[in-house]
């Protein structure tokens, strides 16, 4: 009995990683599509909160360079990024090297 019972717990362990990995795999392509700037911010924040920011740091990168490369096309004032960037991803933009203050328009 106890061989069934270990055999079906490693049984459905195996469903419980493959259906995280499955997870994984949608967040990386949802940051990847991501075309709003804020939508990603806000994503990132989520993923920030929830703990998981570790599984996409490549992804995030992508997203913030997107928006540090394109802030000028975006056409954000330095209040536009106070008051929509920092809250989102303070705490990310912390650990990159990004100064977005000097790169929006005034």
């Amino acid at each position: 009995m106890v061989g069934h019972n270990s055999h079906a717990i490693l049984l459905l362990g195996d469903m419980y990683v493959k259906h995280a990995a499955k997870l994984k795999e949608d967040v990386k392509r949802m940051l990847d599509k991501v075309a709003d700037p804020l939508a990603g911010l806000e994503m990132i924040d989520d993923l920030q909160r929830l703990g998981v920011f570790y599984h996409f740091e490549d992804e995030i990168k992508r997203v913030l360079d997107s928006i540090y490369n394109n802030i000028n096309y975006y056409n954000w004032s330095t209040e536009d990024l106070l008051n929509h960037f920092i809250p989102y991803s303070s705490n990310v933009a912390r650990k990159l090297p990004y100064d977005f203050g000097s790169r929006c328009n005034r």
